[in-house]
């Protein structure tokens, strides 16, 4: 779904940052992103792909590492796998004088919009996930297993959808 909206958005080339490899949230959205890129015939590379080690602040070098690569060798996109770290990139690309999305597009996994520090930036585009359905039923869950009602384990998909925001630009 993300890979075809920035393959409908122009996006030639994109760079992944991704947290803690320790936890299997992150390796599933990595897993998502490449095999995204690859449906979209947009490439992707090992230069392509950094990891923040569950370490936000991490995200200032890696924006400005990007950004200061020549321009037909940057990506048009930075894919992030949580909005704190996609708000500390583009805090980065700002203090650096580069505009978010007219310079690089910046688009996050989680758009939930609610950040523990202050941000200045444009509003965050993302991939929403349904946190209001998911703790309701997180929580019937665990009622209906203390109840005796659910044996065995199982496991649940949710639908998520595309918050379009203001920092992908159309190329």
């Amino acid at each position: 779904m993300l890979y075809a909206f920035l393959q409908a958005k122009d996006t030639r080339e994109s760079c992944c940052s991704w947290g803690n490899p320790n936890k299997k949230v992150n390796i599933e959205r990595l897993n998502g992103y490449q095999a995204g890129m690859e449906e979209a015939g947009l490439p992707v590379t090992p230069e392509n792909i950094v990891n923040i080690f569950g370490d936000s602040t991490q995200a200032y070098t890696m924006a400005q590492a990007i950004m200061g690569l020549p321009d037909d060798k940057r990506p048009t996109a930075i894919f992030t796998t949580s909005d704190k770290i996609a708000i500390k990139a583009i805090s980065r690309i700002m203090d650096k004088g580069y505009k978010v999305p007219d310079d690089i597009s910046v688009m996050s996994f989680d758009s939930q919009n609610h950040f523990e520090e202050e941000y200045k930036g444009p509003l965050l585009s993302g991939i929403k996930q349904p946190l209001y359905d998911v703790g309701y039923e997180s929580l019937k869950a665990i009622s209906d297993i203390m109840d005796g009602k659910i044996k065995t384990p199982y496991s649940k998909t949710y639908e998520t959808t595309i918050q379009i925001g203001e920092t992908v630009k159309e190329l």
